[in-house]
């Protein structure tokens, strides 16, 4: 929760308060971001959510719910932040960054489980 919660404030604060300027330099770094911090999400949702189910429906609503999350964050920089901007190819890192982090909890898991 205190992860998904940092990811919703960093999202939404100023641009001039969460620049990193190492990462400036490096081309497509925005987006390696956007894809880590919605990967560790989805990892720790569902871990949070383990001994609750372990039915594929479980991993869709992560993915769906973060997804979403992540879509109207990128509605909501344009409305109510200063210097921030909607950019499908952010929605599309944070939806891919999901996906990511639910498959390494499935294989973590799986393996896990075989010994």
């Amino acid at each position: 929760m205190l992860w998904t919660i940092m990811v919703i404030v960093g999202s939404l604060l100023p641009s001039a308060f969460v620049k990193i300027q190492a990462l400036d330099s490096i081309s497509g770094s925005d987006k390696v971001l956007h894809l880590s911090m919605y990967g560790v999400a989805s990892f720790l949702w569902l871990a949070g959510l383990k001994d609750k189910s372990s039915t594929l429906n479980k991993y869709y609503a992560v993915i769906f719910i973060l997804s979403s999350m992540g879509l109207v964050i990128e509605v909501l920089q344009v409305l109510i932040t200063v210097g921030r901007f909607f950019e499908w190819y952010d929605a599309l890192a944070n939806f891919v960054g999901t996906i990511f982090g639910a498959l390494f909890f499935a294989i973590l898991n799986m393996k896990m489980k075989n010994n």
